[in-house]
């Protein structure tokens, strides 16, 4: 039992944990980024590169000349800036939404080479700073996080339009292909609008909240509640309050989440991470359905009953509201893989966390439309034990569908398709 637990605690910690334990892999310390500014300052290291020693410019500015009909970006950053990081999603739905219309070259600043490219492209288009993010796109320059969402995709379609593309380096025509001395393209995932995620949400919230985990805490409680009074009134306070506790925490883990790996960077890391936990977890709940209670599984720790017991014997909205939060967090190793796999696909949107916070709203409604369905029930008449004795009639094939849930996103995920 202690084996099994101690397993289970180490599953939550690396869920919530992927974007940090992703960031640490690749990143050293942060770069001197004003707290409240939006731009973050650059080293210059350009020594020993002058304006006659540019090779990687020379190659980059061929690369450019290939075809004319591109929309050329060239995007200086650094993996030590946070802003640059918050970037990232954004410039990867611009790269999924303009497709082949535009290649974006991306040049970090801790090449001394880069920041000889910066340094004249800054003289040249009589930028005075030196400051990262960094983007230039036709003849505009756009230098910080909020500057570059505001401005890029109307510069984009001016280019589009444009008869003669303009390079921003020197005027030159723009590029397609790849080019030796120019560093990785972006890769885009895909684009979707808030109406083509929302069905997403809806299926995948409500299926996560089918869940064994969440229908055996409430149906313990309202059970208890049952048996020590009858008065519906108490009984409805207090499971409104649980359930409203349970909801809030849940948002809090979505936009921990969120936050955390959006500040950490490399989306394409974090993003296969989460793929990668969203199938494990598949599995064991596949494993649940033929043999459940064998071996390991997701579930609430057996240790945490007598806390929620204690709570529930005080009947009281204080101690509900605790019970909702205690039971969020333990519930976690069961809904938060495909609760973080969800999240991974809304940050595929490129948006901000307020442009997704209403997605992860409803989907925190359907997860927990099932446990307030249930508590419905009871309210008006079931008997919870009844209720109990269906659950767990019925465990493994909640189990079944969450695997299939989680497989089916992982595929999606890996297949480009979301």
């Amino acid at each position: 039992m202690v084996r099994y637990l101690s397993i289970q605690l180490l599953v939550l910690i690396s869920l919530l944990l992927i974007p940090i334990v992703s960031g640490t892999l690749f990143e050293e310390q942060q770069s001197e980024c004003g707290l409240e500014s939006e731009v973050c300052a650059i080293e210059d290291i350009s020594q020993g590169y002058s304006e006659n020693s540019t090779s990687k410019l020379d190659n980059l500015l061929a690369f450019m000349e290939q075809n004319e009909n591109k929309i050329c970006i060239i995007y200086f950053y650094s993996t030590k800036c946070s802003h640059c990081k918050s970037l990232e999603p954004f410039l990867e739905y611009i790269s999924m939404k303009f497709g082949d219309d535009i290649i974006i070259t991306k040049l970090d600043v801790s090449n001394p080479e880069n920041v000889a490219i910066y340094n004249q492209l800054c003289t040249f288009r009589e930028y005075t700073g030196h400051e990262i993010p960094l983007l230039a796109v036709n003849d505009a320059v756009f230098v910080g996080e909020d500057k570059i969402r505001e401005n890029l995709e109307d510069e984009i379609i001016k280019g589009i339009e444009l008869d003669e593309k303009i390079c921003p380096l020197a005027g030159m025509t723009c590029h397609n292909g790849n080019a030796t001395g120019t560093d990785e393209m972006l890769s885009g995932v895909k684009k979707l609008s808030f109406f083509a995620v929302l069905p997403l949400v809806l299926v995948t919230g409500f299926g996560d909240g089918i869940n064994p985990c969440a229908f055996a805490v409430l149906l313990f409680i309202m059970a208890f509640l049952q048996e020590i009074s009858g008065s519906k009134r108490r009984l409805k306070r207090v499971t409104i309050s649980y359930i409203i506790a349970f909801m809030i925490v849940n948002i809090g883990l979505g936009i921990f989440y969120f936050f955390t790996s959006i500040q950490i960077g490399h989306p394409g890391t974090v993003r296969y991470m989460a793929v990668g936990f969203a199938v494990f977890a598949g599995l064991i709940n596949l494993k649940d359905f033929f043999a459940y209670g064998k071996g390991f599984s997701l579930e609430i720790p057996k240790f945490s009953k007598k806390y929620i017991e204690s709570l529930a014997a005080k009947a009281s909205v204080p101690a509900a509201l605790v019970m909702g939060c205690l039971v969020a967090l333990l519930e976690a190793p069961c809904s938060v893989p495909i609760y973080l796999t969800v999240l991974e696909v809304l940050k595929g949107q490129g948006k901000s966390l307020l442009g997704v916070m209403p997605h992860i709203f409803i989907y925190n409604v359907m997860f927990i439309l099932p446990i307030a369905v249930l508590a419905l029930l009871i309210y008006f008449g079931a008997e919870a034990k009844a209720l109990e004795g269906w659950r767990q009639k019925h465990r493994k094939f909640m189990k079944l569908s969450l695997a299939v849930i989680l497989l089916v996103l992982a595929g999606l995920m890996l297949g480009g398709v979301i």
